[in-house]
């Protein structure tokens, strides 16, 4: 959506879901801002409060789920892309490959 191209300042926003319960911190606490979702969800975005990099969020509808944010995690060379969502808000220029999910908007 547009919200996640502000927020990574590209053209997506990765995400990869992640039980709750299977996610913590070890070092450090983060910070935390609210806001609601275009979908008008109330949302929590955590992120480090030294360099601003978005950790996860939290959506009211699914709190036991986290979006963690992937380009923070340490290797990255095993995640694959196999669902696109909010797409009717996709730049022009991108080219999703065949053979993934896609949604214009939030899936139910």
């Amino acid at each position: 959506c547009t919200i996640c191209q502000r927020q990574s300042g590209s053209a997506f926003g990765l995400t990869l879901w992640v039980a709750a319960e299977n996610f913590r911190i070890i070092h450090g606490e983060p910070a935390a801002t609210e806001w609601k979702s275009e979908a008008e969800r109330d949302k929590l975005g955590a992120f480090c409060p030294d360099c601003g990099v978005r950790l996860y969020h939290r959506n009211q509808l699914t709190p036991e789920t986290l979006s963690v944010k992937p380009g923070t995690l340490d290797d990255t060379s095993k995640l694959i892309a196999d669902l696109h969502i909010w797409t009717q808000h996709k730049q022009p220029w991108i080219t999703i490959p065949d053979g993934v999910e896609v949604y214009e908007t939030q899936p139910d």
